[in-house]
């Protein structure tokens, strides 16, 4: 997740629903490791020009559900007061299949390459700072 005027991803689609008033329903069956992009760029650079070898898992250190995740972004984006509905799964007739639990182990990258990515209330700020920093649309 992070800042994209016009992003798809979690975060600015929940945003974009949020600004036009639109119901949200979000799985509560799903959990993950929601990742801040600019931590995650930042994280592939370093292991580019490192010695480490082998598989390392990159993603936020925090392990929740989407329900959890949309709820603290409503709250830290500033809509305090919007009710956040969490539906299974499968009752959201996805496009694409989605793993139920999800997440990533993250202790290579953090311990081989002394990496440290953002828990998701840091995260969620960044993008905040990002938005009220960004220019105003033009017509």
């Amino acid at each position: 997740y992070g800042y994209h005027p016009g992003g798809k991803n979690f975060v600015m689609g929940l945003l974009a629903r949020l600004r036009a008033g639109e119901p949200l329903r979000v799985p509560l069956d799903q959990w993950g490791s929601p990742t801040l992009v600019s931590d995650l760029a930042s994280a592939v650079t370093v292991a580019a020009f490192s010695e480490l070898r082998g598989t390392v898992h990159m993603a936020g250190p925090d392990n929740l559900d989407r329900l959890s995740f949309a709820t603290r972004a409503a709250e830290l984006l500033g809509f305090k007061d919007v009710g956040v509905e969490g539906v299974r799964t499968s009752e959201l007739a996805q496009a694409a299949k989605r793993p139920l639990r999800g997440g990533l182990v993250t202790s290579a990258a953090v311990e081989g390459l002394g990496l440290g990515f953002r828990g998701i209330d840091e995260g969620l700020l960044r993008v905040r700072a990002a938005m009220e920093a960004a220019p105003e649309p033009r017509d």
